[in-house]
């Protein structure tokens, strides 16, 4: 039984893995590449600035690139949550509380809240940690294999 939900959960991660390759080169084929999501700890003056100077075939390619990182950001966030429990939730929550406000601004001019670029920080920070976790998880295991 036991070896079932190893089986089962490795199907899943393989699942969200190929998710997440397909939102993540998705996403780097439609510009701009240099977004507010790549950028640590901007204000929200900084993101106003950056956003005013798009295009509007550019502020369209960056609306269906915010669309597919909430895809790259669930399928991040449930191979995190599969490996780490609960925790593995906390760079996705992040994540997704700086897309959703960009995504609500580009569609609706939703003003942009102030905490944006530090939450956008803190994302990159938790995500680090995550994966450092996750590498430790498996290094873990490999010793009780070999």
């Amino acid at each position: 039984m036991r070896l079932m939900k190893k089986m089962k959960n490795k199907k899943t991660i393989i699942f969200f893995v190929l998710i997440a390759a397909v939102c993540g080169i998705s996403m780097l084929m439609i510009g701009p590449n240099d977004t507010l999501d790549v950028t640590l700890f901007y204000s929200r003056d900084e993101a106003y600035t950056w956003l005013k100077s798009l295009t509007e075939n550019q502020r369209s390619a960056y609306l269906l690139k915010e669309y597919l990182d909430i895809g790259y950001l669930l399928s991040y966030t449930a191979i995190f949550t599969l490996i780490l429990g609960p925790i593995g939730l906390v760079p996705g929550i992040l994540d997704l509380m700086e897309t959703v406000p960009i995504i609500l601004h580009l569609r609706n001019g939703f003003e942009l809240p102030a905490f944006l670029g530090f939450i956008s920080g803190i994302k990159w920070i938790a995500g680090v940690i995550a994966f450092i976790m996750i590498v430790k998880e498996f290094t873990k295991r490999r010793r009780k294999l070999g």
